[in-house]
């Protein structure tokens, strides 16, 4: 069989490329709008008062613009078989953050210890 002209790096580096690519280009108006999330109050987007509503899109605007670009980072880990966990470690008035994944056969029990495990050592081994 002969040798592909690429690697999985490639593959994984291309990919990461267009989640970043798609991100920065996506039209948030129509996403807004679609959105089937409930607010904390029980209300959804569409029901709010154009000015809130146009208020609330500038500001996600704002928080899409300025969030990391994790796409590299996302998709190695499902080349990994890797689920990242929702909890996240900060240390240092966050000036470090750790976020974790896991392989989907590692229990949430051993999950949680883990998680412990390692929030002690960020708490109390650092120096």
């Amino acid at each position: 069989m002969p040798e592909k002209p690429y690697t999985d790096e490639d593959l994984q580096a291309e990919a990461a490329r267009q989640i970043k690519y798609t991100l920065d280009n996506v039209e948030t108006d129509g996403l807004l709008e679609a959105s089937t999330y409930d607010l904390g109050n029980g209300r959804r987007w569409e029901e709010l008062p154009e000015g809130d509503w146009r208020e609330a899109l500038r500001s996600i605007d704002e928080l899409v613009e300025g969030a990391a670009d994790v796409s590299e980072w996302a998709v190695n880990l499902g080349a990994d078989g890797l689920e990242p966990d929702s909890r996240a470690l900060d240390a240092g008035e966050r000036r470090v953050r750790v976020h974790l994944a896991f392989a989907p056969d590692i229990s949430d029990d051993d999950r949680a210890d883990l998680v412990g495990q390692f929030a002690a050592f960020m708490t109390y081994g650092l120096t």
